[in-house]
């Protein structure tokens, strides 16, 4: 069964009417995080946020309960407790936020393509994909940059070790057509990866244990969701 990924824009601010309705209805620790924000924008994400992952559950396993709060792990990977067999990843980058779900481990990453120093590099990629880097025509690179940041990125969420797993530790090789990646560890062959465009000035990637990818990203409208978000379940 393919998994579901879905995706929202906010390109403008949601109405206080529309804010208010919904915040109304998520649960007390999803109003915590939200009134722990200062700025409006961060309340509207991490709300919206929550949601597309209850959307995109409904869709997939037929399961929504607005008032069952998220837990995260030690490495702060959060899930649904007392369901093993439900995962599903989050991720927000300027005005697109999404969401993937399924079965198994997952982890999806978006990223606005945007000027970096690529110094860092140095830091965060492997010795191979420093060159291959380096041999990307310059006009080129900082799209480049990207596809591998953001692979290795829903790799490193799907794993759900956060930063404590290295970045240099493993490579992304996208020298052929199949996204591979090249690791010491036995596991890792079991990781499947895509990339899907959903807007020229961004990135997204998705890594999962399941190969069975959908063809295209879900996009949910705002007033979609909120008439989901406001149903009586």
């Amino acid at each position: 069964m393919p998994m579901n990924i879905g995706a929202i824009r906010l390109s403008s601010p949601i109405s206080d009417s529309d804010f208010q309705q919904a915040y109304a209805r998520a649960n007390l620790s999803r109003q915590r995080k939200i009134d722990a924000y200062l700025h409006q924008e961060d309340k509207e994400r991490s709300l919206v946020g929550d949601m597309l992952i209850r959307l995109m559950l409904f869709r997939h396993f037929g399961y929504v309960s607005l008032k069952v709060p998220f837990t995260a792990d030690r490495f702060g990977k959060p899930y649904v407790e007392g369901q093993s067999g439900m995962h599903f990843n989050i991720s927000h980058a300027g005005d697109w936020i999404v969401c993937a779900v399924d079965s198994s481990p997952i982890g999806i990453d978006v990223e606005l393509i945007r000027a970096i120093d690529m110094a860092i590099a140095h830091h965060y990629f492997s010795d191979v994909e420093q060159e291959s880097l380096k041999a990307v025509p310059p006009e080129n690179r900082l799209s480049y940059f990207f596809d591998l940041w953001t692979l290795k990125e829903s790799y490193i969420k799907a794993i759900g070790k956060g930063l404590n797993e290295p970045l240099r530790l493993f490579t992304m090789d996208l020298s052929v057509n199949e996204i591979k990646l090249i690791s010491t560890k036995k596991k890792d062959a079991a990781w499947n990866f895509r990339q899907y465009e959903i807007d020229p000035a961004y990135k997204l990637s998705i890594c999962a244990t399941n190969d069975s990818f959908p063809n295209k990203v879900t996009e949910v409208v705002w007033e979609e969701l909120l008439a989901f978000y406001m149903e009586e379940r």
